[in-house]
């Protein structure tokens, strides 16, 4: 009499194989979404810079007080302790009839992924009205996912690359 089905040791078999396979997989997807986070957060960042730039070359006024000018827009940047996320806000800068800045109006907040954090503390960096160009010199600012990182730096001139 010859059996037609599979002994237990082939289904284990299979079993194991099956379970390797998926493992290796879930493995593979944790990194590349890892990876897909960062590239999403590093693109966000680059266009909330950009947009800093953009409404301080128009000079949009949205907040200050009649009585004050605007100075510039803002990026500030806020690395609170775990498990908080990080995240960066674009401010309204004005100056006060006496020609001191003010601290930033809040317009807008971005926070990272879970999985992406800054690097390190930046200072805020003020793009001028008209020219665009930032206060201070150039700036680089990483942000990183695990031992993946990438950067984006903004010029003196207010060029980000």
């Amino acid at each position: 009499m010859k059996n037609k089905g599979f002994t237990l040791i082939e289904l284990l078999l299979v079993i194991t194989v099956i379970l390797i396979i998926s493992t290796s997989s879930y493995v593979g997807f944790q990194q590349f979404s890892k990876n897909q986070a960062l590239g999403i957060a590093a693109d966000t960042l680059h266009n909330g810079l950009n947009e800093a730039r953009s409404y301080a070359v128009s000079q949009v006024i949205t907040q200050c007080h009649p009585t004050q000018t605007l100075a510039g827009y803002q990026v500030s940047f806020y690395r609170p302790a775990s498990p908080a996320l990080d995240y960066y806000s674009l401010d309204e800068v004005c100056r006060d009839s006496a020609g001191v800045l003010q601290p930033g109006i809040e317009i807008k907040r971005q926070t990272l992924p879970t999985s992406v954090r800054f690097a390190a503390n930046y200072s805020p960096i003020l793009f001028l009205i008209l020219t665009g160009g930032v206060n201070g010199g150039a700036e680089t600012i990483r942000i990183k996912s695990g031992s993946q990182f990438k950067d984006t730096t903004v010029t003196a001139v207010g060029v980000i690359q």
